[in-house]
């Protein structure tokens, strides 16, 4: 059996005729004749009923034209997916990260730094651990991920125990974000009891949440499982929108200050200051495609200033 008689018969059955198909293909109609005669010989059944009216499907050939058509469909979706491949070299970035405009700030540079070759980028938004199972399997290449300072032990037990790597980028002090127009911006400083009577937005975490060991720990009075009001979100985006259009507030960080800026968000410290730990993660002693390599080099570059 060859793919081309798969297709063949496929097509023959598209346009209810040899003939047709072979108009269409732009193959000599003798050709998919024997193509089809072969596939049935080698198979010891009919897959045709031939008439002058055209061709129709034998009860067994139903079911082997329904393999067949499978075969020829996914085939034809291999084709278009990279036929751009073999036209033009295309660069094949895949990262996991967590949902924030850090990375999409890096991923605004990339298209200056390819040279004029085109570059697909898979960006999956995914909790921490789910960050790291994605690269363990090796769905993405890559992780951008944000930790808190005072918990890298029980991080780094969690990397070794998945065979990953990782490497720091930059460090920064968490913030909180709220809207230039919150109650408690105007005041510049606040206590926590002020705080927490205001609705929180966070993203959907597991249990390495940034969140959950940011701030709660022996160094701070701030615990966030305190807040009156939780929501949760699993998109940048739509925290921003959220906390612009109303009094709720974030946990954040100053990488982002003056994008936040821009859309009227302000990053306020807490104190006493939590530090947080921009990084990127791979398999271990895996190499780097040159598409995450140049990724990594634009990351340290906007970020490794804050260090």
């Amino acid at each position: 059996m060859q793919y081309n008689q798969l297709e063949y018969l496929v097509h023959t059955v598209r346009y209810g005729s040899i003939g047709k198909a072979a108009k269409a293909m732009g193959v000599a109609q003798p050709n998919i004749s024997q193509a089809i005669i072969n596939l049935e010989n080698e198979f010891r059944m009919r897959i045709l009923n031939r008439s002058n009216k055209g061709v129709t499907l034998t009860q067994e050939g139903k079911a082997f034209y329904a393999m067949a058509s499978d075969i020829v469909k996914r085939t034809e979706a291999l084709k278009d997916t990279f036929k751009e491949r073999t036209e033009k070299p295309a660069m094949q970035l895949s990262f996991a990260t967590f949902p924030s405009q850090i990375s999409l700030e890096a991923l605004q540079e990339l298209p200056e730094r390819t040279g004029g070759i085109s570059c697909h980028v898979t960006m999956r938004n995914l909790t921490l651990s789910q960050t790291i199972e994605s690269v363990r399997r090796m769905e993405s290449e890559i992780g951008i991920i944000l930790v808190s300072t005072n918990q890298q032990k029980k991080y780094d037990k969690k990397f070794r125990e998945n065979g990953i790597e990782y490497e720091r980028l930059s460090v920064s002090n968490a913030c909180i974000n709220m809207s230039e127009n919150h109650p408690l911006a105007k005041q510049k400083n606040f206590t926590y009891s002020e705080l927490i009577q205001y609705p929180l937005a966070r993203f959907i975490e597991d249990d390495l949440s940034l969140l959950d060991y940011t701030v709660s720990n022996n160094k701070s009075e701030y615990g966030f499982k305190d807040f009156n009001k939780v929501y949760f979100f699993d998109s940048d985006c739509s925290i921003i929108n959220f906390i612009r259009q109303s009094n709720a507030v974030k946990i954040g960080y100053s990488w982002n200050q003056h994008e936040y800026a821009r859309l009227g968000i302000i990053c306020l410290p807490i104190i006493p200051f939590c530090q947080l730990d921009l990084g990127w993660i791979k398999r271990k002693n895996d190499s780097l495609s040159p598409e995450a390599s140049l990724f990594i080099k634009i990351m340290k570059e906007k970020y490794e200033q804050y260090e």
